[in-house]
């Protein structure tokens, strides 16, 4: 059985579990950046910092002592560190319902938590400023620490971290992303503090969010707007963060009787920003791709990492975009298990999570 469709703006196509979003090329994760990101290890050597303070939005950590070590550059950009030694942090959600809801969780008036490590990815100004702030010639930090975040993401976030920061590290424009794994000593560790102009995962369209993956405290603790967007009136949920928005798209898509899916999908995009040269595309996990064409026949590289790890769906276009330009892509792909087959040539799309290929980028679909 086979359907065809043309899709027009702002439809989601529930059958294949797509909304402004699509499918791409046989050999995935291939792009240079995309494989220094994903092994990325620390330069030797650090820094010696003592009462540093670094504060994002509604975050301020204050490094009393202690050692940070950057990572290694792609691109000409360091995007990430690893502090060890004394810090602290508060957080200080700009909405009141999150702060009383924070309360209601910690059973304290404020958050504040003390850590020993913490681990930095970042695409703002961040490596600068605590380059500035710190005086060189420490001691090296353990490599272990980057490798435990990385694993982390992939194993029990399940987000695509190191695509996502390839997403700035290859743009012509200033990033503005900032993660934090920060592992204290209050609340047992495995937290995270994320920051994502373009939406954070899992809480699209706000961009900040606080989120514990310890298995006992497991879920996301506040998640909200920039406090500047509040303070001018104008945070909302309406936002429309994410760096694309779909034009059009022209769907062929065969389903057997076991559920297994064949599609095709053409899809007419628009950039929101400039500079924009990896692309998220919103899919199911188990739907792999197995190629992408680009508006001229040539085969463009994407990234699809396996569908139990962080599956989100990238692709690599050949050069940037400039704000509001239009391309044309062609997506193949495949798979079972994104609807289920009941009976009578019935078929409904299996319901997804966020982890399940949703990225930061891409809006919320259906």
């Amino acid at each position: 059985m086979r359907f065809g469709a043309t899709v027009s703006p702002g439809w989601c196509f529930s059958t294949l579990l797509l909304c402004a979003a699509v499918f791409a090329q046989p050999t995935p994760n291939i792009d240079g950046n995309y494989q220094q990101l994903r092994k990325l290890g620390l330069q030797t050597g650090g820094i010696s910092v003592e009462k540093v303070t670094l504060k994002r939005d509604a975050v301020t950590f204050q490094f009393n002592s202690g050692v940070v070590c950057f990572v290694t550059s792609v691109n000409h950009k360091v995007t990430g560190a690893v502090f060890v030694g004394d810090g602290k942090l508060l957080l200080d959600p700009p909405v009141a319902s999150e702060r009383a809801s924070l309360s209601v969780l910690t059973k304290e008036k404020d958050y504040h938590e003390t850590f020993d490590h913490l681990v930095l990815r970042f695409t703002d100004g961040t490596y600068d400023e605590l380059k500035s702030a710190g005086k060189p010639g420490a001691a090296s930090c353990d490599p272990a620490l980057l490798r435990k975040s990385a694993h982390a993401m992939r194993k029990e976030l399940s987000y695509n971290l190191d695509a996502r920061i390839l997403q700035d590290v290859v743009s012509s424009e200033p990033g503005g992303l900032f993660v934090a794994f920060v592992h204290g000593k209050r609340y047992d560790g495995k937290t995270l503090f994320a920051i994502d102009p373009y939406g954070a995962p899992g809480v699209y369209p706000e961009e900040i969010s606080w989120e514990t993956y310890d298995e006992s405290k497991l879920g996301i603790w506040a998640a909200f707007h920039y406090a500047s967007e509040y303070a001018a009136g104008t945070a909302t949920s309406a936002q429309a963060n994410s760096v694309i928005h779909i034009d059009h798209q022209e769907l062929d898509t065969g389903i057997d009787k076991s559920g297994n899916i064949d599609g095709k999908a053409g899809i007419t995009v628009a950039s929101r920003t400039s500079g924009l040269q990896v692309v998220p595309f919103s899919l199911f996990r188990t739907l792999r791709v197995t190629s992408v064409i680009g508006p001229t026949g040539t085969p463009l590289n994407f990234i699809q990492e396996d569908k139990t790890e962080d599956p989100q769906f990238w692709v690599v276009l050949d050069k940037p975009l400039s704000k509001n330009e239009r391309f044309v892509i062609t997506v193949k792909y495949g798979g079972k298990d994104a609807v289920s087959a009941e009976g009578g040539g019935n078929y409904y799309p299996i319901a997804r999570t966020p982890s399940q290929g949703s990225s930061a980028n891409t809006p919320p679909t259906t």
